[in-house]
């Protein structure tokens, strides 16, 4: 009996626990370096996200630090796909256990891909700003995106289930974010708190009503994270147009990743109390950090006022915004190592 015990391996630890479902999530092998950026989304196989080990990590990052940090609500992505980042959400909370009790998971999407935008009306509870958006070629183009109408709710709450995820935790919104989200603050009305808000529906209109709707209920001290403001310019124009309407001054920066990787996604922390972080540390031993997740903790401009953003900045490749240049009160940040 002894020697049995002695091979039996050890159990693993909650930052090991969490690794290992993102691998999951991204159908592969433990420890695997595949799917790092998000470069190869239209080959993901049976992968349940496109967004890559750097974006799903983060999330896991942002999701654990809302928490120890006490920013009371809930993570609401708009645009899950398949689930998975949505379900790394899920994960952390559930490990983090007594501390998250309570903490929900919205998942807002049509699960069956984008609207035709030449023909989408957005919420009437919005601005009026999206309604005058001129449409560029990849938003005419969205709703062709084959990979993105190859789903279906059922497929994604069976997933959830085989991922073994508390589904009590999860509230679907199905359907396009004109209907759902006026729909879901009529019904939770002030009670609605959101720790972590994720935007990932790709075009200027359903980027601009999911913010104008939902940052309001954002707690102090929340993170606000764009998936696609990097490589969708619609996306972009939405953010900074919001930003500079309401006089957002926080820093906009770039989602972390290593040398030789292709950047995506942004995000900021709402109204930081003082010793809030906005790049997020490695924490101490009481903290859940997802295994294999890099936690660079400087912030630093991407460009001065003015300047174009380079190609490549401490190694990380930011193609898809080079020679961007922005304002001195809007200037784009990084987290590097200290």
């Amino acid at each position: 009996m002894m020697l049995l015990v002695g091979c039996l391996a050890a159990a693993p630890t909650d930052n090991e626990a969490l690794a290992l479902f993102r691998d999951k999530v991204l159908a592969r092998a433990p420890g695997a370096t595949t799917h790092m950026d998000g470069r190869h989304s239209t080959r993901i196989g049976a992968a349940l996200s496109m967004a890559g080990q750097r974006r799903l990590d983060h999330t896991a990052t942002l999701v654990a630090k809302v928490v120890e940090d006490g920013v009371p609500g809930h993570f609401l992505e708009t645009g899950v796909f398949r689930g998975g980042m949505s379900f790394v959400a899920a994960k952390t909370f559930e490990l983090l256990g007594a501390r998250a009790e309570g903490r929900r998971v919205y998942l807002a999407d049509s699960f069956s891909g984008l609207p035709n935008l030449q023909q989408y009306v957005p919420a009437s509870t919005s601005s009026g700003a999206a309604r005058g958006h001129k449409l560029d070629g990849q938003e005419r183009q969205a709703h062709h995106i084959a990979l993105l109408n190859r789903n279906s709710l059922q497929a994604v709450q069976a997933s959830a289930v085989r991922l073994q995820l508390d589904t009590s935790r999860l509230r679907f919104l199905p359907g396009y974010f004109n209907e759902t989200l006026p729909r879901l603050i009529a019904e939770e009305g002030a009670t609605l708190q959101l720790a972590v808000l994720r935007l990932d529906g790709d075009a200027f209109a359903s980027t601009l009503e999911a913010i104008e709707l939902l940052y309001p209920y954002l707690s102090p001290g929340g993170f606000l994270v764009i998936d696609d403001y990097v490589d969708w310019k619609s996306c972009r124009e939405a953010i900074d147009l919001y930003r500079q309407r309401h006089g957002i001054k926080e820093p906009l920066t770039l989602i972390p990743h290593q040398e030789g990787e292709i950047v995506r996604g942004a995000y900021w922390r709402k109204q930081p109390r003082e010793g809030q972080e906005l790049c997020v540390s490695s924490g101490d031993s009481r903290s859940l950090r997802i295994s294999g997740g890099i936690f660079p903790t400087k912030l630093v401009p991407v460009a001065q006022a003015n300047e174009p953003i380079p190609r490549k900045k401490h190694g990380v490749s930011i193609d898809y915004i080079q020679g961007l240049r922005r304002p001195g009160d809007q200037l784009l940040h990084m987290c590097i190592p200290a």
